[in-house]
């Protein structure tokens, strides 16, 4: 038998070492090999570095790339190259360079997954020499190449030499039209509807006999045809004419957000722009629309200079159209932006990627209105915390909010301390893995009444405390509201202040079997008179009662069997405090023709939990017929 089972051992173990020798056949190594297709370029040994020297009146250079992965060409903080990517090969477009110093850029070749980098190339562009040549161009503001969006578009480019040239388009998309006497010549572009961007050259040709003597190059790049998204700015004194659009490289959960754009700044002035933060002086104070093109996936006003001069942030007017630019996050988009009064209706399209709207638009104290069904098309939306908090000139919830955001799982302090009056319809409509409502219209003081389906399809809620806190106008609360929201688990504080709130119906928790906590819920709700008998019949799991009728100064009698079916409660502490008007028994259960209240439940443990916590459970109810007897045998309650 031992020779058999040493026998399978063996067959065991050949097979589990094929196994392992068969897994590790299946790893790929990421790897990225460079060969020089162009001249004045030195490869390394191992293929994974190269350089390359390139004249000052610029070129092309190119290389083929042998790759087990897929790969993407990123320049080191340099505007002036523009790169084409294939499969199997990389250009790089070098313009002139007008200046007489050297310049060079690293550009970085990465895995798509991991973004790790796995080869590199350095450029070296000598300077202009004094005298070698003699012509310069003049692009618009301060940029090296040029820049157009995707619509059909134009650029004027001047010529600065006395020598003859001409300027001639490499790519047919490209249109050259010259003006030889002003010495310009105007870039034409149609519209770029191809889904990519389109990288080209215009190629100045000059000297002073024979044209064909020089080149210079200069790069152009079309974004394709996209929805600009539209903002309006005013800069003035206070930010010296300048403004500081908030595009942040990092997206709300901290994972690397792209940045590739043409920001058009409305004065005539282009710009390209892949980094964070990009700033713009103005010539003048005054009110300017920005189109944004291309690709920005966050936004976030609080990072650096916005998040530390608030001035920035009150350059921001208004959003007249979100455009598609791909945006993945909106977390600090706004904050504190005080002067923003309008945002547009986005399109369909315009947050299909967005997950986040973590304090987006939190103290933005002149909006006033958001549009009907603003994220209702965010698929991927998964986090709302603070989205309009302190917006305090909001007057209504748009109807259809977050309709079919059915990723959202938080919307903690959504309206907290707003100027909220109405609640409009379906705002959560489909929203079903939606799990916290904590404090989301806390103090808005002129909220009267409550959508009875407000929570009808959010059936992973768990958590509603302090969701109605300080709504002192609110006077009904509608007796399905959470009908069902069967996971709901706490409830602490959720109607506290709530001071005009004069009843509660009997069935409000009958569907929220789980609920452990009820700490708080209608304290100082100072107009409730008074408490169904079966308001916690429902409500077996509780254990908190804490401070829950605290303060409640017109309740005159409660229902000696309310709490009949609450077993596990551990603390009572200052439930009924305050209470100076409560009359009658104070609540009990009858055992075996026995009255137990509550302070003498430590007597049964076999029917009830020992309460841990319970003073200031009667202070103060001196109209209660065993008040004496509960403050001179049972202090602790008092």
């Amino acid at each position: 038998m031992m020779k058999y089972n040493y026998l399978l051992i063996i067959i065991l173990a050949v097979f589990f070492g094929l196994t392992a020798c068969d897994n590790e056949e299946q790893i790929i190594e990421q790897d990225i090999r460079l060969s020089a297709v162009s001249e004045n370029t030195t490869i390394s040994e191992n293929g994974k570095s190269a350089s390359s020297i390139i004249d000052a009146t610029g070129g092309t250079i190119e290389f083929d790339i042998q790759s087990t992965v897929d790969w993407f060409a990123e320049p080191e903080d340099a505007q002036w190259v523009a790169l084409v990517e294939n499969e199997n090969k990389l250009s790089i477009k070098i313009p002139g360079n007008q200046s007489q110093q050297d310049r060079s850029v690293r550009i970085d070749l990465k895995s798509t997954e991991g973004q790790n980098t796995l080869a590199s190339v350095l450029l070296n562009q000598k300077g202009r020499i004094p005298g070698a040549y003699d012509l310069s161009v003049e692009l618009m503001e301060d940029d090296e190449q040029i820049f157009l969006p995707g619509d059909k578009s134009e650029y004027t480019v001047k010529v600065n030499t006395d020598s003859k040239w001409t300027a001639d388009a490499i790519e047919p998309w490209i249109n050259i039209v010259e003006d030889q006497e002003s010495n310009t010549f105007t870039v034409i572009a149609d519209e770029n509807i191809t889904f990519s961007d389109r990288i080209g050259s215009v190629i100045i040709r000059y000297g002073t006999d024979n044209i064909n003597e020089s080149k210079y190059a200069i790069n152009v790049n079309q974004f394709c045809t996209t929805d600009a998204m539209v903002m309006v700015v005013k800069v003035g004194e206070e930010t010296g004419n300048t403004v500081m659009l908030p595009f942040h490289d990092q997206d709300g959960s901290n994972k690397l957000a792209n940045i590739n754009c043409l920001v058009d700044w409305g004065n005539g002035k282009m710009q390209r722009v892949f980094f964070a933060r990009p700033t713009h002086k103005y010539d003048n104070p005054g009110t300017y629309e920005i189109r944004i093109y291309g690709e920005v996936e966050s936004f976030a006003s609080n990072q650096m200079e916005l998040g530390t001069n608030d001035a920035y942030k009150r350059c921001f007017i208004a959003v007249k159209n979100w455009g598609n630019i791909g945006l993945r996050s909106l977390k600090y988009a706004f904050v504190k932006a005080s002067n923003l009064a309008y945002v547009a209706a986005p399109k369909d399209d315009s947050f299909n990627k967005l997950e986040s709207v973590y304090y987006a638009f939190n103290q933005c104290e002149s909006l006033t209105e958001i549009p009907d069904g603003f994220f209702a098309n965010a698929p991927f939306l998964n986090e709302g915390y603070g989205a309009f908090e302190q917006c305090t000139n909001l007057k209504k919830v748009p109807d259809s909010l977050f309709a079919g955001c059915d990723k959202l799982t938080r919307v903690t302090r959504l309206f907290w301390k707003t100027g909220i009056e109405t609640i409009g319809n379906n705002i959560f409509d489909g929203c079903v893995s939606l799990n916290d409502v904590g404090q989301i219209f806390y103090q808005n003081e002129m909220l009267t009444s409550i959508p009875a389906d407000l929570f009808e399809d959010c059936v992973s809620l768990t958590g509603f405390s302090n969701a109605f806190g300080n709504c002192t106008s609110l006077t009904s609360i509608p007796v399905n509201l959470f009908a069902n929201c069967v996971k709901a688990e706490n409830f602490s504080y959720t109607f506290r202040n709530c001071t005009a709130l004069t009843s509660i119906p009997e069935g409000l928790f009958s569907n929220n079997p789980k609920v452990t906590n009820f700490s708080g819920i209608f304290y100082d709700c100072t107009a409730l008179a008074s408490v169904p008998a079966n308001l916690f019949a429902k409500n077996t799991e509780v254990t908190n009662f804490s401070n829950m009728f605290r303060n409640c100064t017109s309740l005159t009698a409660i229902s000696v069997g309310v709490f009949d079916n609450n077993v596990k409660v551990t603390s009572f502490s200052n439930v009924f405090n305050g209470c100076t008007l409560l009359e009658g028994e104070s609540p009990y259960t009858i055992v075996d023709g026995i009255k137990v209240h509550l302070y003498e439940r430590d007597l049964y443990p076999e029917l009830y939990t020992m309460p841990k916590t319970v003073t200031g459970c009667f202070k103060d109810c001196v109209k209660l017929t065993d008040y004496t007897n509960i403050s001179e045998n049972f202090p602790l309650w008092i």
